[in-house]
């Protein structure tokens, strides 16, 4: 069974809703970050450490070209929601 964080489906829909376009969402699922728990690990960083270079590197990466600032702020908060919803689940998992 596929849990909310590992669901591609989700992780789509979430993207879209907050205003990511297609193509991007596209590059996304291309590159193997299907879901929130894949993106939320798919670089050392940690929303809110000072140093947020891995994250625009692998954005690039994926996007083959530099974001413009209004798709890095989108990127960022699916980032940051991933990461809150990788931790839950870890979180619920410890508990049980």
């Amino acid at each position: 069974m596929t849990t909310g964080i590992e669901s591609t489906p989700a992780f789509k829909a979430r993207a879209a809703s907050i205003g990511l376009e297609a193509p991007i969402i596209t590059a996304l699922i291309e590159n193997g970050l299907t879901s929130f728990g894949r993106f939320a690990f798919s670089c050392n960083y940690s929303p809110g450490s000072g140093d947020e270079g891995p994250f625009t590197a692998l954005v690039a990466k994926v996007l083959e070209r530099e974001p413009t600032i209004g798709e890095l702020s989108l990127l960022r908060r699916l980032f940051f929601e991933s990461h809150a919803l990788a931790l839950g689940d870890m979180k619920t998992r410890l508990e049980r």
